[in-house]
């Protein structure tokens, strides 16, 4: 994501399960950038970038310009629908939750994240992914740590029993 300024970025994160194969991020990334060509051409923004990161773990779509409509939406889950049936990877419907546990990226729900915590396999400094972000300049942050994120507010129960939880409260 190097030529789209990510201080106005709008983005679009899909978290795939289980991460797209090398040849599947190829085939991917290539129709969404014909898409998003197209989009640039019609004016619906004004420049476009799509990437996999994390090893195929997530598909990042930036572009400069305003929210895209929800037809330009429909029409990129099309493309992500296609190339679902044929790599047998969720992007459109995956677990919400990206979590750095047990060395890798790991897509889950609040309730496997309280599994995560409950067995020791995650802590307060175990890492997240915002896929929910809507600027590209909040995905570019990185992931944050468990009990600096969003998520914190939600986990206060299992983080509180967990060291280093002095920054989580209620």
């Amino acid at each position: 994501m190097r030529d789209i300024p990510s201080e106005t970025a709008l983005v679009r994160i899909f978290a795939a399960e289980p991460p797209l194969p090398a040849v599947a991020q190829s085939a991917l990334v290539t129709a969404v950038e014909k898409l998003l060509a197209h989009f640039v051409r019609e004016g619906r923004c004004t420049s476009a970038e799509v990437t996999a990161q994390e090893n195929g773990r997530f598909l990042v779509i930036a572009w400069e310009g305003p929210p895209l409509s929800g037809c330009s939406h429909d029409k990129i889950a099309q493309v992500i629908a296609a190339h679902e049936s044929t790599s047998g990877c969720a992007l459109l419907n995956p677990p919400p939750i990206a979590i750095g546990a047990a060395g890798n990226v790991r897509l889950t729900d609040r309730a496997g994240v309280r599994a995560l915590l409950a067995t020791g396999a995650a802590d307060t400094a175990t890492v997240v992914w915002d896929v929910r972000a809507g600027q590209l300049a909040d995905w570019k942050r990185g992931p944050q740590l468990l009990r600096e994120s969003r998520l914190a507010s939600l986990m206060v129960a299992g983080l509180a029993s967990l060291p280093g939880s002095a920054a989580v409260s209620a």
